[in-house]
């Protein structure tokens, strides 16, 4: 504490296979998480392929699994960077 420093691992977990494909699923089905912060739902500001306009959308996506490699295996998100506004 009080020292700069980098991101560092604080524990440890490993996930059932099972739990791992099930996890997997969700985020091939887009589910996302919504967060309630003082009170105010939390959003994720994403851009519109079609159009590239941006806009804010509810939750933050569990995953990620676009893109050839991601297809295959899903990113699960497990780290966040929140701004307050």
């Amino acid at each position: 504490m009080r020292q700069d420093s980098g991101c560092k691992a604080l524990c440890t977990t490993t996930v059932p296979a099972a739990d791992a494909g099930f996890i997997n699923e969700r985020i091939r089905e887009d589910y996302v998480l919504n967060w309630l912060i003082d009170g105010l739902p939390a959003a994720e500001l994403k851009v519109d392929n079609r159009t590239g306009e941006s806009f804010y959308d509810l939750g933050f996506n569990l995953g990620d699994d676009e893109g050839e490699q991601r297809t295959k295996m899903p990113a699960f998100n497990n780290h966040y960077e929140i701004q307050l506004q």
